[in-house]
């Protein structure tokens, strides 16, 4: 139940970040968690990115406020993470099905890279139910979408979306709804479009650059709060630019 990459599987993740479709899906899916961590209080903001991959997430938590650290099991993309984030976070190698921090150890948690390359999503979710204090946010691909129903893109730029895992989002949402023991606070997705229109100076482009219902899009994500009061909603969101590329 590892979530190691193979070097395969590493550099296939680097080529889509690197092209248009990959570029342009990163910018939606932090768009999408973006707007779901706006209720997030940053007055209590330490945040733990699980599978935190090369860093992309966790330069935009930083910049929206968060304390922000990041753990992930594979040691060549922590390096990255580390040279994308600088001192602002730790970055710490670990398995994300068996984190070594207390209970409720941070505030929050987001799991949002890890279940499509992940064997046992289950584990990964419970642990990071566990390490969070006020809420989580677990973002995964839509195996309902049409991108997943009319994928025949080719080229490059779509090997990592044939080498990932697909979730039923029904199922998902059961799961995490009967291991935090509590209904999901709020769900959206994004990137309704097939992969193909996932482009700027595609004419779909412009429906691709929204937040919608969950789950219409490729790329969904819901949250799960852990206390009955409203939170307090800062004054900024994502809008910066990952490091080391452009969106």
């Amino acid at each position: 139940m590892s979530a190691r990459l193979s070097r395969v599987q590493m550099e296939r993740l680097e080529r889509w970040f690197s092209g248009q479709p990959g570029a342009f899906a990163f910018s939606q899916q932090r768009r999408l968690v973006g707007r779901l961590s706006m209720i997030w209080s940053r007055r209590e903001g330490r945040l733990l990115d699980i599978g935190c991959r090369n860093g992309h997430f966790l330069e935009a938590f930083w910049e929206s406020g968060f304390d922000v650290d990041g753990v992930d099991a594979e040691p060549e993309l922590l390096a990255r993470a580390r040279t994308c984030i600088g001192e602002r976070a730790d970055c710490n190698v670990g398995s994300p099905e068996h984190l070594g921090f207390a209970d409720g150890e941070y505030e929050y948690t987001t799991v949002l890279q890890v279940l499509d390359l992940c064997e046992n999503p289950e584990a990964v979710i419970k642990e990071a139910l566990r390490v969070a204090k006020l809420g989580v946010i677990i973002g995964f691909w839509n195996k309902w979408s049409l991108t997943q129903t009319l994928r025949r893109c080719r080229g490059a730029e779509a090997e990592y979306l044939s080498d990932i895992q697909w979730h039923n989002p029904l199922e998902m949402t059961r799961m995490v709804e009967k291991l935090a023991n509590r209904k999901i606070s709020r769900k959206a997705s994004v990137l309704p479009g097939p992969a193909c229109t996932w482009r700027r100076d595609r004419p779909l482009g412009r429906v691709n650059r929204r937040v919608y219902p969950f789950p219409l899009g490729a790329y969904c994500a819901i949250r799960v709060d852990f206390l009955d009061d409203k939170l307090v909603t800062p004054l900024m969101s994502f809008s910066t630019s990952p490091c080391g590329g452009s969106v």
